[in-house]
């Protein structure tokens, strides 16, 4: 009879949870074994054949081989891909219908069950290996359901398949429902009586301190945009310490800066980086927004030219980068500073705070800055907190730093 639809294999995870151990069923797992679609939606009885191969593992397969579920789940899924290729539901005597490899191309020996059936894609070469689905039974077993009491051994296990010669022609005898059922069977026979790892509860990684500044800070301030630049500022600090930087207040156009973008990063008197940063969403606004940093970075050819914004959409990050430029959101900064030491942290943090006193010259959004990090757990070595009625007396004197006639480039 031919396959139906049903048979397509498909790889797609489809278990988003990701939850581990436990006595979860094994139709979460029908991709990590390499089954088909529909594999799990099989129903019927039982037939006679189940029932034999039930016996057979129950009583006559090897004692002393505790491999036997991986190896029975990797057998069944073996059998799945190679009927889905000969488009048969079942093969009858199957040892008799398809040669199996038993040398390599070199000559050598093959100890590993590889069926001879006809190629599922140009560059398959015929066969349907079993190495490759007992690694994915295996995996699951190990790995996602935590049972340590199988053993991990593929080399031996799959060169063990002749001793299971009567089990992998049921197998392959079986109808649909009853490879279905087989796979039940082992696995609340065969996995989860395993005794499993417990795993004591992990306590939570620590946020640190520059990627907790990244994750979680407001931005917003009586100067917008000081407090993302001065945050991108210490980004660069921290990871480019060979650069030279500079930068001037926000808002600053770059006719009066001198600069290309809102930081430039210097290797000698020669410009190697240039970050414009936008404490927005890029979208169809980019053009907008960065036309004048693409006039500045296209007259210095070489330069690495970066925008660092809140985010983007997927539309305007590939014509950005097309332009030329490169995206930095505020997440992939914050994915770059949880992978950093300490001292990194901190050298970011204080380079943020720099900005905000020798460059932004706001004493009022410092401390703004400094006390959300302290109320946050954020304690800055050898820094205290401004207080609050300090701080609101503090003015901020940034209101006339750019002239009505500057080109706005934040």
């Amino acid at each position: 009879m031919a396959a139906g639809d049903e048979h397509e294999i498909a790889d797609v995870e489809e278990d988003p949870t990701m939850e581990y151990g436990g006595d979860q069923p094994v139709s979460r797992f029908r991709a990590e074994l390499g089954l088909p679609n529909g594999f799990f939606e099989r129903q019927s009885e039982p037939s006679s054949v189940f029932v034999q191969a039930v016996d057979w593992l129950t009583n006559q397969r090897p004692r002393r081989q505790n491999h036997w579920p991986a190896l029975t789940l990797g057998l069944v899924a073996q059998a799945e891909d190679g009927l889905l290729r000969l488009g048969e539901d079942s093969v009858a005597e199957v040892f008799e219908q398809l040669a199996i490899e038993t040398t390599d191309p070199n000559g050598q020996p093959v100890n590993t069950l590889n069926f001879a059936v006809p190629p599922g894609a140009p560059t398959d070469d015929g066969y349907v290996r079993l190495r490759g689905k007992y690694n994915l039974a295996l995996s699951l077993i190990l790995t996602r359901m935590r049972r340590n009491g199988h053993p991990s051994n593929p080399g031996h296990a799959t060169q063990s398949w002749t001793a299971y010669r009567p089990l992998i022609e049921l197998i392959w005898r079986m109808t649909a429902p009853d490879r279905r059922a087989l796979v039940e069977w082992v696995w609340e026979n065969g996995v989860l009586p395993l005794d499993e790892t417990q795993i004591v509860a992990a306590v939570e990684r620590p946020i640190r301190p520059f990627e907790q500044v990244l994750a979680d800070m407001p931005t917003a301030s009586s100067r917008p945009g000081s407090v993302w630049q001065g945050m991108c500022f210490g980004y660069l600090r921290a990871d480019s310490p060979n650069l030279q930087l500079e930068s001037s207040r926000a808002q600053t156009g770059s006719r009066h800066s001198g600069l290309l973008g809102d930081v430039d990063g210097f290797v000698g008197d020669r410009v190697a980086l240039a970050a414009e940063c936008k404490d927005m969403v890029l979208g169809e606004n980019w053009r907008d927004e960065l036309t004048e940093f693409l006039a500045q970075v296209n007259r210095v050819p070489g330069t690495l030219a970066i925008v660092m914004c809140a985010d983007a959409s997927d539309e305007a990050r590939d014509e950005i980068t097309e332009a030329g430029l490169i995206v930095l959101t505020r997440e992939q900064m914050r994915q770059t500073a949880a992978v950093w030491d300490e001292p990194k942290q901190w050298s970011a943090l204080q380079s943020l705070f720099y900005f905000l006193r020798r460059i932004q010259k706001s004493e009022a959004i410092l401390a703004q800055t400094r006390n959300w990090c302290l109320e946050h757990g954020i304690v800055e070595p050898g820094a205290g907190a401004i207080p609050q009625a300090e701080a609101a007396a503090i003015p901020d004197d940034d209101d006339s730093i750019v002239s009505d006639d500057a080109d706005e480039n934040s």
